[in-house]
């Protein structure tokens, strides 16, 4: 778990780094989100399919999201606070 965590994280700041908007953590096995992924306002773009993670809750914080892909996770419900989200145009479950 520990080198998911590590890969998750390295994916994380490396995109804080360039500056990028999309962000892939697809098939790494996350079981939750890192904290660190509710500083990335910025990002429009978001890839967490096919991870068993359940909670989204922290993803409330990406302003800027237009895109959330969850395929083949263990999310059963999407928050309002998720949904209300100003720039959300898809979520590809």
């Amino acid at each position: 778990m520990e080198n998911i965590h590590k890969e998750a994280l390295g994916r994380i700041y490396q995109v804080c780094r360039n500056g990028a908007k999309a962000l892939t953590l697809a098939g790494l096995n996350l079981k939750e989100l890192p904290q660190e992924i509710r500083n990335l306002t910025y990002l429009t773009h978001l890839d967490l399919s096919k991870n068993p993670i359940k909670n989204l809750d922290l993803l409330q914080h990406l302003i800027s999201l237009e895109e959330l892909k969850i395929q083949e996770t263990n999310v059963h419900e999407i928050s309002k606070n998720l949904l209300n989200l100003p720039k959300l145009k898809k979520i590809l479950l």
